[in-house]
């Protein structure tokens, strides 16, 4: 926020209107993109890595649905045991 009141401070250094000229005031800062400002920089950094830490996140999510589904086939084809638990064609037909 120190940063931010010095970076203004100094754009109205170089001003020649007062707070009462509306239109001077509303086109103090017109052209000057938000990010550009410091207390801009700051917040657009925070927003990368929130949208980062959110990106990481989905993929761990998808990782441990991925994991949780092949468990659950590796489950399906298993007894108890780890032995099959479904008989192939040539088992029923043996007996």
């Amino acid at each position: 926020l120190e940063s931010n009141a010095r970076w203004i401070e100094e754009k109205r250094r170089y001003v020649d209107f007062g707070p009462s000229n509306r239109e001077g005031v509303e086109g103090f800062l017109r052209d000057t993109s938000i990010e550009d400002t410091p207390l801009g920089a700051f917040v657009e950094g925070l927003r990368r890595k929130s949208e980062e830490r959110e990106k990481m996140l989905e993929r761990a999510r998808e990782a441990e649905r991925r994991d949780r589904a092949k468990d659950r086939e590796d489950e399906d084809g298993m007894d108890i045991d780890g032995v099959e638990a479904h008989a192939s064609e040539d088992d029923v037909d043996e007996q």
